[in-house]
């Protein structure tokens, strides 16, 4: 028995078209890691307990968000982005990428 030729191109173009979907090794969905330090929170640790004027008059290459206490915080996370968290008094408490 003989398959009509539509049928046969159609089923080698779904067969084609499924193989361009895959990912290839080690492209399985979620495998993508940002960098630890992206934005060079760990080599600004020992600001911490400082006032906020230490980070801010520093020349940093990347944006810096400042969050004050009870401040709404924006949920999109930037890797480069050094995220600063100041206490009551004016104090940063917190230095984290995002």
């Amino acid at each position: 028995m003989r398959l009509p030729l539509p049928s046969v191109l159609c089923a080698l173009l779904s067969v084609a078209g499924l193989a361009a979907c895959e990912t290839g090794v080690g492209g399985t969905k979620g495998s993508y890691r940002p960098p630890q330090d992206a934005c060079g929170a760990a080599g600004l640790q020992m600001l911490i307990g400082q006032p906020l004027s230490a980070l801010t008059s520093l020349s940093l290459d990347q944006p810096v968000r400042v969050l004050k206490p009870g401040q709404v915080m924006t949920l999109e996370y930037q890797e480069d982005r050094l995220s600063a968290t100041v206490d009551g008094s004016g104090r940063i408490a917190r230095l984290a990428c995002g």
